[in-house]
């Protein structure tokens, strides 16, 4: 690797490749005509960094990336250190050095002031015909496919990190947004690796990092891949993996971790949520649904609510429901928030789908909130065969059928209290019941994510369902089907426990209860 040299154009002191001098003078060039040129693309702009396409007359394209200086106390005394576009510039030739398919890296500036930092460039080549890997594949894959291309692709990429670990490299942040990818070559096309300044050259990277990075990859990448394919790309890396259980030890913790702010995120953009604005509403959209057919969906709605079709659901005071096809999904549900904080009940149902979603609570997908005036409108995916449960259906069932009722319910319940999450109307109305047996958990408005669950939500949880047999269920099913879920519904405690924090003032719940255990 040859070593760079040092230039300045434009009060942007460069550290260059030999070879750009000319192209750097254009870049800077530019820069001094106006803050951003008019002429270059931009590829991302967020707060910490922005991403332009700069086309160089007879020399091509080249892609700069500015950060600026922070607001602030970190950002005074950032301008006396290092800038990230120096650690890039820098990381970026060393992954040359080892083999490991990167942009190449052109320069970094620096535009200092009494010699501090006002703000730093990046520039590197441009790949023609790449996208990044992570958006690619969720448009044209779902989990569960199996698709080998899809598959040979991932693993290239994981290859490459491992490669990084081999030579004492922890990236940290290595993610299907940060891997660029083009299918002209080979069976799984060419790879590169972008955005690496945070990478540190440990000298050794210890197993539980390696297994972290790794993680970090395939939770980014969970939306096509299931937990078989996960395991799939685990077992094909090469040796200097880390071994595939302490991998998929941390591929949990990250899911667990990321449930939990999960739903304070649900409304940000993202490779599945795309935010816009449509008509004056403010839109967050699941990818999966265009913009056009939401339009039409709503546009349903409204004809149905005025003219009293068949497709409503609900019509409420507060709230009203209809349900009708769609080309995203076999059927649409849209919910219709009115009166008063319409906006913020659907915000929170919003955020409480995500959340359950997020620790893989059984939910339907929600796939829109339209945030207008004056109402509020949640999309969600319809599920088919699919009941209320009102429990008048045990009647007459056999004993397995019960118990197998108690223990799905017991299984939501379980998995509610380790995963953190309040649902506080567990009602019959509430739950839906598919034909395979799986309770699916609807109606988000209330849904809370705790630090631990008390034993107050505790014995009011298990209030509301020991409550769910209907009063004209016979008292024998009743108490065969409390007797059973309560078995099975221990999360840290006893049967007994849980009836002596139970709502005591509810006589009718305590007798069946005290029945159920004698």
């Amino acid at each position: 690797m040859p070593d760079y040299e040092t230039l300045e154009t434009e009060g942007i002191r460069w550290r260059a490749v030999p070879g750009y001098r000319k192209t750097l003078h254009q870049v800077g060039a530019d820069l001094a005509k106006d803050a951003v040129p008019s002429h270059w693309r931009s590829l991302k702009d967020s707060k910490r960094r922005q991403v332009y396409r700069a086309p160089i007359p007879g020399l091509g394209a080249v892609v700069v990336k500015r950060y600026p200086r922070k607001p602030g106390l970190p950002g005074t005394l950032k301008q006396w250190f290092p800038s990230r576009a120096g650690d890039e510039f820098k990381a970026a030739r060393r992954f040359q050095e080892l083999g490991v398919p990167v942009p190449e890296p052109v320069a970094f500036g620096e535009r200092r002031v009494a010699g501090k930092c006002q703000e730093a460039f990046y520039v590197a080549a441009e790949i023609h015909g790449a996208a990044a890997l992570g958006p690619s594949l969720e448009a044209r894959y779902t989990a569960g496919d199996g698709n080998p291309w899809k598959h040979r692709s991932i693993v290239r990429g994981a290859t490459h990190l491992c490669t990084l670990h081999e030579h004492g490299i922890l990236h940290r942040d290595f993610h299907g947004g940060n891997v660029l990818v083009r299918e002209a070559e080979g069976p799984a096309g060419q790879i590169w690796l972008i955005d690496v300044p945070l990478a540190v050259d440990l000298g050794h990277v210890a197993p539980e990092l390696r297994a972290k990075d790794l993680a970090d990859y395939l939770y980014s990448l969970r939306y096509v891949l299931d937990e078989n394919e996960v395991r799939s790309v685990i077992h094909a890396l090469p040796e200097s993996a880390p071994p595939p259980e302490q991998t998929l030890r941390a591929l949990h913790t990250k899911r667990r971790r990321g449930a939990r702010s999960r739903s304070s995120r649900a409304i940000q953009g993202g490779s599945q949520f795309a935010l816009e604005e449509v008509d004056g509403a403010r839109v967050a959209r699941d990818r999966l649904l265009d913009r056009e057919e939401m339009q039409r969906l709503l546009n349903l709605h409204r004809d149905s609510m005025a003219a009293g079709s068949p497709s409503i659901l609900r019509f409420g005071r507060k709230s009203c429901l209809t349900r009708h096809p769609s080309s995203a999904c076999p059927e649409v549900v849209v919910k219709e928030y009115r009166g008063p904080n319409h906006g913020a009940r659907g915000l929170r149902a919003w955020k409480g789908a995500a959340a359950l979603r997020g620790r893989d609570i059984p939910t339907p997908r929600p796939l829109a909130l339209v945030r207008a005036t004056p109402s509020t409108f949640l999309l969600s995916e319809a599920l088919t065969d699919t009941t209320p449960l009102h429990w008048r259906v045990f009647r007459g069932f056999s004993p397995d059928q019960l118990r197998s009722g108690a223990e799905s319910l017991a299984q939501l319940f379980a998995g509610l209290i380790r995963h953190e999450v309040y649902h506080p109307d567990l009602s019959a109305k509430n739950l839906l019941v598919e034909e395979r047996g799986t309770i699916q958990v609807v109606d988000w408005d209330g849904v809370q994510t705790l630090r631990r669950w008390t034993p107050r939500r505790i014995s009011r949880a298990l209030a509301q369902m020991g409550d769910l047999p209907a009063e004209r269920v016979s008292r024998t099913t009743r108490v065969a089907f409390v007797r059973r879920f309560l078995e099975l519904a221990r999360c840290g405690g006893t049967t007994a426990w849980y009836l002596r924090h139970s709502a005591r003032d509810l006589t009718r719940r305590r007798k069946i209860k005290d029945e159920a255990l004698h």
